[in-house]
């Protein structure tokens, strides 16, 4: 059984309420959910935050999954979609409680730790395709259809994120 074919049993099972095959997906996806979290909101803890409330859409939307095969691009765009609404919904928190001194200072992004710092200067973009393939070990084909983007931008994007790290580092 290849991995892609075990990966729609497990999507099929998951569909009829088997909680078993959905867990089994949850530890198959969960760098990869994790990596697509963090390079969105930039903190560990945060991320880990969006992995179970993407986590949990998921399984709570199951039903309207079109192909099992599509799992792991559909996962993604909840990871993302969960990911911008919780910067979206904080970053209003944060606005709220910040004195009226702080207004026209931005505030700082928090980052994660454990990655290091050339990493965490990447555009967005650049270092949400290197934690997928480097932190997730995704391959560019499934980069590619995590992001819904043309290899050839998977391509492109990993290449200057290359440079980028490079110049950084001299």
């Amino acid at each position: 059984m290849t991995e892609a074919s075990g990966i729609a049993s497990l999507v099929i099972a998951a569909r009829k309420g088997d909680r078993e095959a959905f867990g089994e997906l949850v530890r198959m996806f969960l760098p990869a959910v994790i990596a697509t979290a963090l390079s969105i909101v930039r903190s560990r803890e945060n991320a880990e935050d969006v992995a179970q409330i993407a986590f949990l859409r998921a399984w709570r939307s199951l039903s309207t999954l079109q192909a099992s095969a599509a799992f792991s691009a559909w996962l993604t765009t909840i990871v993302k979609n969960c990911a911008r609404n919780w910067l979206r919904d904080h970053s209003f928190q944060s606005r709220m409680t910040h004195d009226l001194d702080s207004v026209d200072k931005p505030a700082p992004e928090p980052m994660d730790d454990d990655l290091p710092a050339p990493v965490r200067k990447l555009p967005g973009q650049l270092r949400e395709v290197v934690l997928l393939r480097y932190v997730s070990a995704l391959s560019y084909e499934e980069i590619a259809l995590a992001l819904d983007e043309p290899l050839a931008v998977v391509r492109d994007r990993l290449y200057r994120a290359k440079l980028a790290l490079q110049e950084m580092l001299k």
